[in-house]
């Protein structure tokens, strides 16, 4: 006897629900990102703890904070050199100078160095500095108190200017930023800067910038390639 067309619908529905059951209770690929990832070295953990700093740094750079004093921090080509390079023009060129650190996050760290801060009223300019995007250098250093590292997107080859210091050990870091250098005097005043009060849930502007702003006067190169004498 032929199945009613009532049957053979039912036949149909109990045929796909049984394939979308057996569908489900496959094994799901893992996803890809959507979009490429900074991936740290598969052997980091021994890398960074066999690290030691250079005995001397390649550089180094003062940082004139107004109100605060001044944080002179070493760069290590030993460790990143285009990095370094990068940051070192960036210094040289006044890429720096008078810019704002615009992120600041208490037992975390303190982050500037980008020009379009530099934006504040109708005296300062953003200016136009061309691409100042660097290639990544990931090096199996821990993020702990005092370094130096190169903000960026989140995807490879997204640094540009901006960096941050790190108040706190923020091992969660470690493998997707470029470390280039560590504080060598005034870490008391990278504590100053992080205690500051902040818009905390960017109710007036960008979320973590310090209400009163923090100014970075000057960045200069005191010792290493390109110091003046």
């Amino acid at each position: 006897m032929r199945p009613t067309v009532s049957q053979a619908r039912a036949r149909t529905s109990a045929l796909l629900i049984a394939f979308v059951w057996v569908a489900a209770c496959q094994p799901a690929e893992p996803r890809k990102p959507l979009r490429p990832q900074i991936e740290a070295s598969p052997n980091f953990a021994a890398e960074a703890a066999a690290f030691s700093w250079p005995d001397e740094p390649s550089h180094v750079i003062a940082l004139e904070i107004a109100g605060h004093g001044t944080i002179r921090i070493g760069l290590y080509d030993q460790v990143a050199p285009k990095t370094v390079a990068h940051v070192v023009d960036c210094a040289v060129r006044g890429v720096y100078d008078d810019t704002l650190f615009h992120r600041v996050i208490a037992d975390f760290m303190i982050q500037g160095g980008d020009p379009a801060t530099r934006k504040r009223g109708p005296d300062t300019t953003r200016g136009n500095w061309g691409d100042l995007r660097v290639e990544d250098e990931i090096a199996s250093i821990h993020h702990d108190r005092g370094v130096v590292s190169l903000a960026n997107r989140g995807r490879p080859n997204t640094g540009e200017s901006q960096f941050f210091i790190i108040q706190r050990d923020s091992r969660h870091l470690d493998g997707k930023h470029a470390i280039f250098g560590r504080v060598l005097e005034g870490m008391e005043i990278v504590d100053a800067m992080a205690s500051v009060k902040t818009d905390l849930h960017g109710r007036w502007g960008d979320k973590d910038k310090p209400i009163e702003n923090l100014v970075l006067t000057r960045a200069v190169l005191e010792s290493g390639s390109l110091a003046k004498s």
